[in-house]
């Protein structure tokens, strides 16, 4: 495959494709071969190596969502751990430099929506009385810049889906 990732309709396609040849738990301190190649030198739980998987591909899919804060904020933060845990695990006959590429374009799309959300809570916590108007006008600008930073996060999802379906 020359480093590309198998075809399929996104990022949470390839994901999904994407699995581990993992057992429950490895022995602690001996490197253990692992069918697959892979190989552990500590015990590890596997189920908390492919949440931050699935969290990332139900993420990608509710891509109308992106509305709430939280789910940015999740979306962000899972997507930093799959970012880890592909880095740090060398998984034989898979080189997802693309993935890696197309994860840390959508972690930082969710980092610009994810700054303009804190921008806006931290905002709308001042108390002035005075200038009433200069903060419904900031708290106005910075609604319109999230919408606009949500926007590209959305196509950057889109994009990184249209990638992945024309790869072979």
């Amino acid at each position: 495959r020359n480093g590309a990732y198998p075809a399929s309709p996104s990022v949470a396609g390839f994901l999904i494709s994407l699995s581990f040849p993992l057992q429950k738990e490895a022995a602690c301190g001996l490197p253990s071969p692992v069918p697959g190649g892979i190989q552990f030198r500590m015990p590890f739980d596997a189920k908390r190596l492919k949440d931050p998987f699935d969290k990332v591909i139900k993420a990608t899919k509710a891509t109308g969502k992106l509305k709430d804060p939280q789910r940015v904020h999740k979306l962000r933060t899972n997507t930093r751990r799959v970012e880890a845990i592909l880095q740090s695990l060398e998984l034989p006959g898979c080189k997802p430099k693309r993935l890696l590429k197309d994860l840390k374009e959508i972690r930082k799309s969710a980092g610009k929506v994810r700054d303009m959300d804190v921008l806006t809570a931290k905002a709308a916590d001042v108390r002035v009385s005075e200038e009433r108007s200069c903060q419904v006008q900031l708290l106005l600008h910075l609604g319109a810049e999230r919408k606009r930073k949500a926007t590209q996060l959305k196509e950057e999802l889109e994009q990184s889906g249209k990638r992945t379906r024309t790869r072979s």
